[in-house]
């Protein structure tokens, strides 16, 4: 499975992320069913939208669970630090998204304002490399 992570701002509009998820997709190559964040409520109707406009199942996580997968970011926002611990949301919640043994495929990049990760399951991995 391969996870599409986000991290909004409070400005974000739900077009914001859509065009954030079409560059997650253009730059891994493939369509990602998924997307994840962090539950932030006041946040989340964006991206909510977003899923439901797309066609897409949308998971959120608590600060706690995106923190286990803290050490596997591999960038880190001052911002993200700061507010919630974390050093990329949208790393974290792909990562967590997309299974325990998930390997971070597109780093965090920011699109429309939008941070955006993209994870990939490690069977997905394997399966993807037998091609």
């Amino acid at each position: 499975m391969k996870v599409i992570g986000i991290g909004t701002h409070s400005g974000s509009q739900v077009e914001d992320v859509i065009l954030a998820i079409a560059e997650a997709e253009r730059l891994s190559g493939q369509r990602c069913d998924t997307l994840a964040s962090l539950a932030r409520g006041d946040r989340d109707a964006a991206i909510v939208d977003a899923a439901k406009q797309t066609g897409r199942t949308v998971l959120f996580f608590d600060q706690a669970e995106l923190g286990r997968r803290s050490s596997d970011c591999v960038t880190q926002s001052d911002a993200s630090m700061s507010a919630h611990g974390i050093p990329s949301v949208a790393e974290a919640a792909a990562l967590t998204g997309a299974g325990a043994s998930s390997r971070l495929e597109m780093p965090r990049r920011t699109c429309s304002g939008v941070t955006i990760a993209v994870a990939v399951s490690v069977e997905m991995a394997a399966k993807e490399k037998q091609r």
